[in-house]
């Protein structure tokens, strides 16, 4: 198929654009204005996920507040949401007081992964309002009304056509209107619950089910559609969990392993390799790896990796998940008497168009001629600390070329 494809219109002194859809038919002229060129318009058929970032209550705000100042204040809080729809997600358009966006199925390596990427949206949003409110000076009602404002998210997966003009890409599809018809619900009325995410049946069957653990059900009949299953997580416990995170931290005179790795893939990807235990195996250097306490089926504060190093066993337990950012564990070094623990901690940090990782050893906790020993062998390990993680960024970045070949390739 053409790039870009001409025409001459005998009533238009210009180019025309002619629609090409995946069956290669020609649909009828449309004129533009002279001298303007405009690319073909591609139609391919997908499967992925379909997100929805809504502001609530912004049609009431609205309504009772002054326009202009109103008009910052939503242009404020679409950036966030803007800023929180990372990868693998990919925006498809704004549409009023939402963003909708997209991902396909080759992107997603972890379901919690897209789950967490929502809560950390959540947070963010929440923070700029108690900003708002706390810097707030003026007595207008936009002003003084922002805090009513809240957000809810929607996810389906399906399949859709992406249909591309220029730089623009809008979805197309059964699912996608499904997706839309989402946001009218009795959600509210049912539950009481104002600020969520819905999934359907169809996302977290693809996420995982057990995702849903602590979520409640809402069952809505659609005209034309018929009945939906959501399954609904309550941001607001996120938020009170979440606002004030501590950090467990190494001090340099703990810290006996400080090695750096520049990954050639976004932060979003590389959290997404380093949550997956078949790519964290080789940043371990270990055999195998299994995760045992899941919180709601995800990785979460409380869960366990069990890292099997040959005869011997690694006990990782999280003391912190903080998605995209950070992780620490506490690692408990197996045949010890009374035990040896150390502190691992993982820190992702965007550079440039990719990521710097950040690994940390150190913290040791135990008897004492274990901790006079553990800084010695943590030294003496460094080289294959690093020699491990060149594997993992090897790893990682031959799997995402690979998957992003694929991507592009299913879109010609």
């Amino acid at each position: 198929m053409d790039d870009l494809r001409q025409a001459r219109n005998d009533n238009v002194d210009g180019p025309v654009l002619i629609l090409d859809a995946a069956e290669n038919r020609q649909h009828p002229r449309t004129p533009i204005p002279p001298g303007r060129i405009v690319p073909t318009v591609r139609m391919d058929s997908k499967t992925g996920f379909l997100y929805i970032a809504d502001i609530s209550g912004y049609s009431m705000y609205l309504g009772a507040s002054e326009l202009e100042h109103a008009r910052d204040t939503l242009g404020a809080l679409l950036e966030v949401l803007v800023e929180g729809t990372r990868p693998p997600l990919t925006i498809s358009k704004l549409e009023g007081d939402a963003v909708f966006s997209y991902s396909e199925d080759t992107d997603l390596l972890v379901g919690q992964t897209l789950v967490e990427m929502i809560e950390n949206c959540y947070l963010a949003f929440r923070r700029v309002i108690d900003l708002m409110v706390l810097n707030n000076t003026c007595g207008c009602r936009a002003c003084t009304n922002v805090s009513g404002l809240d957000l809810k998210f929607f996810v389906h997966h399906g399949e859709f056509a992406t249909q591309d003009v220029g730089a623009h890409h809008e979805l197309l599809g059964n699912d996608v209107v499904l997706t839309h018809r989402l946001l009218k619900n009795p959600i509210v009325e049912r539950t009481g619950i104002r600020a969520y995410t819905a999934y359907t049946d169809a996302a977290l069957e693809r996420l995982g089910p057990d995702l849903a653990a602590e979520m409640t059900r809402v069952d809505t009949d659609y005209p034309d559609i018929g009945e939906i299953t959501m399954w609904v997580e309550d941001m607001h416990p996120v938020w009170e969990a979440r606002k004030d995170e501590d950090l467990v931290n190494l001090t340099p005179a703990q810290t006996y392993v400080d090695i750096d790795l520049e990954l050639d893939v976004p932060v979003e990807i590389a959290w997404d390799y380093l949550a997956d235990v078949e790519f964290r195996k080789v940043f371990i250097g270990s055999d195998r790896q299994e995760v045992l306490d899941r919180q709601q089926g995800r990785v979460a504060v409380g869960s366990t990796y069990q890292c099997y190093h040959g005869d011997r066993m690694v006990t990782q337990v999280v003391l912190e998940w903080k998605p995209f950012e950070r992780i620490v564990t506490r690692d408990r070094i197996d045949g010890v008497p009374g035990g040896l623990f150390v502190l691992s901690v993982f820190e992702l940090a965007p550079s440039g168009n990719g990521t710097l990782l950040n690994y940390k050893a150190g913290g040791f906790e135990g008897p004492f001629v274990f901790r006079a020993l553990g800084p010695l062998v943590l030294r003496a390990m460094r080289r294959q600390f690093v020699r491990d993680g060149e594997k993992f960024r090897q790893a990682i970045e031959a799997d995402y070329g690979r998957r992003s070949g694929e991507r592009v390739s299913s879109s010609l």
